[in-house]
């Protein structure tokens, strides 16, 4: 099998580099079709007894020089292979010259230099830069940077590095340069050049210390009234890590340039982050509220890893989630304050459960410091980044704000400018608080999604939560352990009046309870009634709580809890009740306890979008995991009659808020956003009902936000009748020269569950505007398609999973990287029933039988086929 030539890495065999890189410059001569690229680096052994240097290098065209000191080597003193160059016998300490040529046009993989839409661009993380050049590419060697880039300044005015800006001007051929230093020492996934034709907006920031910081974000002179979104986030993140954090920017200048061709969300390259266009780009006409909050959230999170990532970055790639677990806790925590706490929550937990914890189910599952690697790009996973999230979130539970903020000045006082281990991380916050958390660090390296059962028990006035754990054995983790859980606590009494209670020593309404063991009894004296206990409240750890907790005690905490996300979560979990007992009498109409319930939501005075987050129903891609030996159709059909049914029971109810939400009068302010998210939400329910495919015309054509619009294109998109149709045709009309919002309408009609769904994508895929080069328009349409209905992917006939596999082997001729991640369903059988289960075997041997696969795809495939037959 292909697998057994695509070896695996191990963190247990780590060893340190053999080379230290004092200093290193490079000099690019760009052309689309030949650029040439020459590094100048002095080496110095680490180990004396050292005797080859093994540089890294892949998909490199041409070698044209290797110098040591001045003196060409011979080809008897070196050896090149497809992924490494091989100097042997080398000095103590040299000066290295190496000239390589390397072909940008021809890169399609968009990984190290490439060139697209005329300009060039890199995408070095985690080791594009060694299609580059030949280099020491391993996260733990650091160096400082000096960049020279030669160019034709009439098709390439600007030439962008990282750092800052030394020189620049006009050479005697009649090219232009430019030359850019970093003076903080930084691996080589770090690196980046951009050079094209741009324009840019400018502003500044005035740092705590009183040093102004130039800001720059570059795209197409056509988009340039696009950045101003962009250009406030980075502006509003720069004050909030000082404030949160105190960590001040460090360079001149900080750009961003947006590009449309790129694997990624965006790349925080020191002082040059490079970002997918969808990612900058925002007006309302073009843009929707999510959009604008998908900007502001990754602005910062790539502006946040100026520290977190770059000035301490991670020794190896076992250690990924050092860098990015933590720095998605801190976008989320900066998106949090900037905006609606509690929408924030909900939609980060939401997130995880759409996409990490099926990966805890999956062949692929492994902990957020995985034992073991073959591609590390399909380690850019949910369970590193927002699992490990989730686990820096426990941390600060744990430590409290404060605790939390002492580890992170010990962790940089240690280790700036160093490559670390999550080890030396969770020493810096044990350290500083002079806290144990040796069984803590367990969460770092099991796998799996664990399992909390809550058990009640009142008597005498004293209340008995038995609690539980138990983590599914994973091929990562066979004999998982116990960890420590944290639960946030609280109990009610029947009027929702928050109970204090005694716990270690303190009384107070919310307590946090540690689950350290496999078993464990809490107990609460003193109570003078049985109360309603709501716990794992903020979503407290990442865990599934098995609470079997009566209807009446849902719908009371629907109603009374305080804590957000506990409140939303029993709206939920009634929900699915509901939807279950539907799918168990399909001729029943939902029961008369939950419908009273709905309607206290529906009349209450919640925030908007909040309240439109209460109303909305589960999908049916969470449902499909939860509840076993239930088809996707018959879930997807109890789902569909129960939205119908509460849209024409509540149709009233609905139209009064849809027409009588307020609006803000500026546009992008939290109300206004709120309010369009709850008009949303009753439009989608009244569009069920009689004239509901009217009222979808009229709200599209008023509309002049994108939220608006696809707000009632969603809905409309399931629809088989003229309303469909017209609407989709306007929206292309409008929008088809703009690819960012030309995505949108693909993935509508890819992701709509319309029972011609399987004819409309084999339309996209042979439409003229779809391209299978530019990851953003693939994205659009094969990551689309989820397990929200059976009519495109999940399709009975299987005819889904074979055009995705087809799909798969003509992406990973061109693009490894984008043919990974649209491959992942795939392997993700684990609750579906035949005959699905048994077409994505077939799609999946398909592709085992492909005459070669790259180690991203093969990794995928050749572990879910080990899972699947292996399954009993």
């Amino acid at each position: 099998m292909k697998s057994e030539q695509n070896a695996a890495i191990y963190l247990k065999d780590y060893t340190p580099p053999l080379f230290s890189i004092e200093h290193l410059e490079l000099s690019f001569d760009l052309d689309p079709k030949e650029t040439v690229v020459t590094q100048k680096a002095r080496y110095k052994k680490i180990n004396p007894h050292t005797q080859d240097l093994v540089l890294s290098g892949r998909h490199i065209p041409h070698l044209a020089k290797v110098s040591i000191d001045g003196r060409s080597l011979s080809p008897l003193e070196y050896q090149k292979d497809p992924e490494s160059l091989t100097l042997f016998a080398v000095p103590e300490s040299f000066e290295l010259l190496l000239i390589t040529h390397v072909a940008p046009e021809q890169n399609t993989a968009l990984e190290g230099l490439y060139y697209t839409k005329e300009k060039f661009c890199t995408q070095c993380e985690a080791e594009g830069f060694r299609r580059i050049t030949y280099f020491l590419d391993r996260p733990d060697v650091l160096t400082t940077y000096r960049v020279t880039l030669k160019a034709d300044p009439k098709a390439y005015p600007v030439l962008l590095a990282g750092g800052n800006l030394l020189d620049q001007g006009s050479l005697d051929d009649g090219r232009h340069f430019a030359v850019w230093e970093d003076p903080y020492p930084k691996p080589s996934y770090l690196f980046a050049l951009v050079a094209g034709d741009l324009g840019h907006k400018e502003d500044q920031f005035l740092t705590q210390s009183k040093r102004p910081v130039t800001i720059r974000i570059y795209s197409e002179h056509e988009n340039v009234p696009r950045l101003s979104y962009a250009m406030q986030a980075v502006k509003d993140a720069m004050a909030w890590d000082e404030r949160r954090f105190g960590l001040e920017y460090d360079l001149d200048i900080f750009m961003i340039v947006a590009v449309n061709d790129f694997n990624m969300g965006a790349m925080e390259n020191k002082g040059l982050n490079i970002f997918n266009a969808k990612y900058i780009l925002a007006d309302p006409e073009t843009a929707t509220d999510d959009d604008y909050l998908g900007i502001q959230s990754v602005v910062g999170h790539e502006y946040f890893h100026n520290w977190t990532g770059n000035r301490v970055t991670c020794r190896d790639w076992f250690q990924l989630s050092l860098k990015e677990g933590l720095t998605v806790y801190r976008d989320q925590e900066f998106s949090a304050d900037l905006g609606s706490e509690a929408v924030v929550r909900i939609k980060e937990v939401e997130a995880l459960r759409r996409a990490q914890f099926p990966e805890d189910r999956s062949p692929m599952a492994h902990p957020i410091r995985p034992p073991s690697v073959i591609e590390i790009n399909n380690f850019y996973t949910a369970t590193v980044y927002n699992k490990g999230a989730e686990v820096i979130r426990m941390l600060a539970t744990l430590l409290g704000r404060d605790g939390f903020r002492k580890g992170m000045d010990l962790y940089f006082q240690r280790h700036d400018g160093q490559a670390v281990t999550c080890d030396d991380f969770l020493a810096a916050m044990a350290d500083a608080n002079g806290y144990d958390l040796r069984v803590f660090k367990r969460w770092y390296d099991q796998a799996g999604t664990p399992k909390v059962t809550l058990k009640k028990e009142f008597s005498d006035g004293t209340l008995k939560l038995h609690l539980s754990q138990k983590t599914p054995k994973t091929p990562s983790t066979p004999e998982p352990k116990s960890l420590v859980i944290p639960l946030s606590t609280s109990l009610y009494d029947p009027k929702g009046n928050a109970v204090p209670f005694t716990y270690a020593g303190s009384e107070k309404k919310e307590h946090v309870l540690l689950l350290t063991d496999e078993e464990q009894t809490f107990e609460i004296k003193g109570l003078k009634e049985p109360p309603i206990v709501s716990t794992l409240r903020g979503f407290s750890a990442p865990v599934e709580l098995n609470d079997p907790e009566g209807d009446a005690d849902l719908f009371f905490l629907m109603s009374h809890d305080d804590d957000p996300f506990n409140r939303y979560e029993a709206a939920q979990k009634a929900a699915k009740r509901e939807l279950f007992y539907l799918c168990d009498h399909p001729d029943h109409l939902p029961r008369g306890d939950y419908l009273a319930a709905f309607e206290k939501i529906l009349s209450s005075a919640s925030e908007g979008s909040f309240k439109a987050l209460l109303l909305k129903l589960p999908p049916v891609s969470q449902l499909v995991w939860a509840q076993k030996g239930v088809s996707l159709a018959t879930l997807f059909a109890a789902r569909e009659r129960m939205m119908a049914y509460l849209g024409q029971t509540f149709q009233d109810g609905f139209l009064h808020l849809y027409e009588q939400s307020p609006l803000a009068e500026e546009v992008l302010s939290t109300p206004a956003m709120a309010a369009r998210a709850l008009q949303g939400i009753c439009l989608s329910y009244l569009a069920t009902t009689q004239g509901g495919g009217d009222l979808l015309r009229q709200h599209y054509q008023k509309a002049t936000l994108m939220t608006e619009r696809m707000a009632a294109l969603g809905p409309a998109t399931k629809r088989q009748d003229l309303v469909r149709d017209d609407l989709l045709q306007d929206f292309y009309s409008r929008f088809h020269q703009n690819p960012l919002v030309l995505d949108k309408w693909f993935a509508l009609i890819a992701g709509a569950p319309h029972p011609q769904n399987l004819s409309h994508i084999e339309q996209l895929l042979a439409h003229k505007d779809f391209d299978l080069l530019n990851p953003n328009r693939v994205y659009s349409v094969l990551r689309a398609q989820t397990p929200d209905h059976p009519y495109g992917l999940y399709h009975d006939s299987g005819i889904g999973f074979q055009r995705l596999a087809q799909m798969v082997l003509k992406l990973d001729a061109t693009n490894p990287s984008v043919a990974a991640r649209v491959v992942t369903p795939l392997g993700r059988f684990d609750s579906f029933l035949e005959p699905l289960k048994g077409h994505m075997l077939g799609a999946l041997e398909f592709l085992e039988a492909a005459p070669s696969l790259s180690k991203d795809v093969d990794e995928i495939v050749s572990k879910s086929l080990k899972a699947y037959r292996t399954t009993p």
